[in-house]
């Protein structure tokens, strides 16, 4: 095999060497006109989606500018181009971005700003089939020149079935008007909503034709068995499904050039999702996530301090009922009995703290001499009781967190 065959497979080389052609011995070597630096590159990365529609429709039609001058060199018979002609690559839209494009309200919005090459593209996406060629009519009789092939026109294949968009018109109007329960937007009832009749139909009529209230109270297998008859979801993993796709659907709420919905969608659910006790205080923050949710669902806003106040709360009713000497939970710490009770830590591990006698609130250190404080080891406030009290974890013994922090309960 010739060193000039073995060449095309080498991986260092790119896999498609285009054919040779006429000119190219004496053709330049292309150069960049618009990822021309590492700085430039890392500007366009940081333009909206917007901005970076239009850049490239900019830069199709200034390609197209070069496509004619090319056409009129090779007409006149020039062998050579110039660098000049050479056409700009086009601004990177990811594939995610595509596919929210493809939604009908998001097509409808960005519509005027997309470049010819994207539109096409999103049509076949949405068909689900390749565009095809479109021939065109030509008389041979009225010409002495061999018909074209193929034109550059393309159509959609009209029989081929559109991909159903996630979100339905309808569902995102409803949205917009009103917060919708977080169930809705599970796989499972995402699926419902664009097959089942009740909730079928454009999105004019949506408000008209959804009653919250009505379908929360239903009866219907359907939509009992799609979890959409309540208002929080029964577990944290079913919640993070549906916080995934609400935020997704909170993006296209927004208008072109604006991320406000998407924002706080994304903010909030990850303050309740990415939390060290998330999973296992999921009982006690569900109603207050409902509640925050559809408090600033219309006005969109993260008010960090807010909350972190309201979690603190769940915290607390969450508290009331774990025994700060074994970390177990269904007993305080008065209540706890040497002989009924857990003799270990959930860990395996034996109690750090002691405790003297049954129905006794105090707890001592390991060596029975000082007192751990209980208010200290419950909120993590230090008392001002001088030393005869620790301010200590009755868990561990250390000084740097209280029993019902996190710090110790996420390693047990």
């Amino acid at each position: 095999m010739s060193s000039s065959i073995s060449n095309i497979h080498d991986p260092r080389l790119p896999q498609y060497l285009p054919p040779a052609s006429p000119w190219a011995a004496n053709a330049p070597e292309r150069r960049r006109k618009t990822h021309t630096t590492f700085s430039i590159i890392q500007f366009f990365k940081s333009l909206s989606l917007k901005d970076r529609l239009e850049k490239n429709c900019a830069i199709e039609r200034e390609n197209g500018i070069r496509m004619q001058r090319k056409y009129a060199k090779l007409c006149a018979g020039q062998e050579g181009f110039d660098e000049n002609d050479d056409a700009a690559s086009m601004i990177t839209i990811d594939e995610e971005e595509k596919a929210l494009l493809t939604e009908p309200m998001m097509y409808d919005a960005y519509k005027d700003l997309m470049p010819k090459y994207l539109v096409l593209e999103l049509v076949q996406r949405f068909t689900g089939r390749p565009l095809k060629r479109k021939a065109d009519g030509f008389d041979c009789s009225r010409s002495g020149s061999e018909p074209p092939l193929k034109s550059m026109k393309y159509e959609p294949d009209v029989q081929s079935q559109a991909i159903e968009p996630k979100f339905t018109a309808a569902l995102l109007l409803a949205e917009s008007r009103q917060p919708l329960p977080i169930t809705w937007y599970s796989n499972k009832a995402l699926n419902v909503i664009r097959n089942h009749k009740a909730l079928r139909g454009d999105a004019a009529a949506a408000l008209e034709h959804w009653d919250v209230n009505e379908i929360l109270a239903s009866k219907d297998d359907t939509l009992v068995d799609a979890g959409m008859t309540s208002e929080t979801c029964e577990n944290f993993e079913q919640y993070t499904e549906c916080a995934e796709n609400h935020n997704q659907a909170y993006a296209l709420l927004d208008s072109p050039g604006s991320t406000t919905y998407s924002d706080w969608a994304v903010a909030h659910h990850a303050f309740f999702t990415s939390r060290g006790d998330s999973i296992e205080m999921y009982e006690f923050w569900k109603q207050q996530e409902k509640q925050i949710r559809d408090a600033r669902a219309r006005t969109p806003s993260f008010d960090r301090p807010a909350y972190e106040e309201g979690y603190r709360q769940c915290q607390r009713d969450y508290d009331k009922d774990i025994c700060i000497l074994c970390a177990h939970r269904g007993h305080s710490v008065e209540e706890h009995d040497v002989f009924k009770h857990p003799k270990t830590l959930p860990d395996g591990k034996d109690y750090w703290a002691r405790k003297k006698s049954t129905g006794s609130s105090n707890l001592f250190d390991r060596s029975l001499n000082k007192n751990v404080c209980m208010a200290f080891n419950r909120a993590g406030i230090r008392c001002d009781h001088g030393n005869w009290r620790l301010h200590c974890c009755s868990f561990c013994g250390s000084s740097g967190h209280h029993a019902l922090s996190w710090t110790c309960r996420s390693r047990m």
